[in-house]
């Protein structure tokens, strides 16, 4: 307990020495980064390991969590940043930059973006869900050793072996402050949850506070260890720091006095420091790769150039041939509507050919029937002329003979003829009766010859075949 100092639990499963922890809001969760490859999750009531998350294939350097304990983020010296679901131990998705070693890791409290510095002294940020780098941005001249944001995220600090502390504005990448007054490298920082206090522990054996808007130094503290980790309470009136001389110590801002210090034996204070020394040769050694690795490495990246010149290969022969394909069946289509307004015009010609065609058929049929109507109402003039001469042929006749009968008569009864004379007279008479009754036969017969004409021209009309009704007529 802070308070007391007392040791409240003492978590072992580790087969390396731990190098980075985290602990949840509500202090039911810890979470620890381990050389040995792994991440343990501990249930700080118990002292039960309750999660045991492997992947990286090196030591997991820093590890940080969200507000809801839901998220964690790992950073290791395999150059990879994980993230990983809390609850059922899966990595949700590994992020990487080529050519960068990253060194501390800082997650939003509401898991949106997680950031981690390089020894390039390169600060990259990167979008959780997306997986997506939103910043990249350069302000360390040398490598970087910790970075933290404000609760909102908003704000973001980094610390460096350049002895000097950024402010970055995380939306835009914009360096707002840079804080010196250190004298050796700046191992690690803690940022008050509102970004304006923040807290620094240094090389140079000081544990100095810091006021973010004012980009001042407040307060410097102690200069009688070499502080490697450091706490800053939540509204920025404490400091807790822990020295290479396994010394904790709590101090009050304002005042400036260290109220709490606690300190092993002086045995396991030179255990502790030969293995710290250890710890420090080994991150030497990693910080500065052997010729192997970098072998290994810039054989893998090759190995991934080439990969993803292929793979680039691939696509494009793959959007070549979709190309082509939409090319031909572009040129499809507009052969297809080509042929097609081809038909449509050759149609709409023998339509309008048939339409011609018929036109003509149609002026022609109606020019012979007006034809045929003009010599049929002659032809019935005519016999209507002849009917009537007929006519009057006969009348005249027979005047004539009622005039020849009446003479004869006449004569007959003034003179006195013979029987003779009048048996001739009475032969011709019956003779010109007889050829009367010829004629008016053959009228009879005209008569009857015009009625069928005229009831063939009729059929013939109906049949409309100009053949036939020449043929009818004759």
């Amino acid at each position: 307990a802070v308070r007391s100092g007392a040791r409240v639990q003492t978590m072992t499963g580790h087969r390396g020495p731990v190098r980075s922890v985290a602990i949840s809001e509500d202090a039911s969760i810890v979470v620890s980064g381990s050389q040995d490859e792994t991440i343990g999750i501990w249930e700080v009531a118990t002292g039960t390991q309750i999660q045991k998350l492997e992947g990286h294939t090196a030591s997991v350097n820093s590890v940080a969590l969200s507000a809801d304990a839901s998220t964690l983020a790992s950073n290791s010296s395999d150059n990879t940043i994980g993230l990983w679901d809390v609850k059922s131990g899966a990595r949700i998705r590994t992020l990487k930059e080529d050519d960068m070693r990253f060194y501390g890791i800082a997650l939003a409290l509401d898991a949106s973006i997680v950031a981690s510095g390089s020894t390039s002294g390169t600060i990259c940020i990167w979008e959780v869900s997306s997986g997506r780098q939103i910043q990249a941005v350069e302000g360390h001249s040398e490598a970087i050793n910790a970075v933290v944001l404000s609760a909102d995220g908003s704000t973001a600090a980094s610390c460096s072996d350049d002895h000097t502390i950024c402010i970055w504005e995380v939306r835009t990448g914009t360096l707002r402050k840079t804080l010196t007054g250190h004298t050796d490298w700046v191992l690690t920082i803690a940022l008050a949850p509102d970004g304006h206090m923040l807290a620094s522990a240094s090389a140079d054996a000081t544990i100095g506070v810091w006021n973010v808007r004012e980009g001042t130094q407040v307060a410097t503290m102690s200069r009688d260890a070499k502080f490697i980790s450091v706490a800053m309470s939540a509204d920025g009136g404490f400091v807790a720091a822990s020295a290479q001389n396994d010394t904790v110590a709590v101090w009050e801002v304002q005042a400036g006095q260290r109220i709490y210090a606690q300190q092993k034996a002086k045995a396991a204070e030179k255990a502790a420091k030969k293995a710290r020394q250890a710890i420090e040769d080994e991150e030497e050694i990693a910080r500065k790769p052997t010729e192997e690795e970098e072998a290994a490495a810039r054989k893998a990246a090759e190995a991934e150039v080439e990969a993803a010149r292929k793979a680039a290969e691939k696509e494009a022969a793959r959007k070549a041939a979709a190309h082509e394909a939409a090319r031909k069946a572009t040129e499809e289509e507009a052969a297809r509507k080509v042929a097609q307004r081809e038909a449509a015009r050759k149609a709409t010609e023998e339509k309008a050919a048939a339409d011609e065609v018929a036109r003509k058929a149609a002026e022609h049929a109606a020019a012979s029937n007006a034809a045929e109507h003009e010599a049929a109402r002659k032809c019935m003039l005519l016999m209507e002329v002849a009917r009537k001469a007929t006519e009057e042929e006969l009348a005249r006749k027979a005047a004539e003979h009622e005039a020849a009968r009446k003479a004869a008569e006449h004569e007959a009864a003034t003179k006195d003829s013979s029987v003779e004379e009048k048996n001739q007279a009475t032969r011709r008479l019956e003779q010109e009766m007889s050829q009367l009754k010829s004629q008016e036969e053959i009228a009879a017969l005209k008569w009857e010859i015009s009625k069928h004409e005229t009831s063939m021209k009729a059929k013939i009309g109906e049949k409309g075949g100009l053949e036939e009704k020449n043929q009818a007529i004759k």
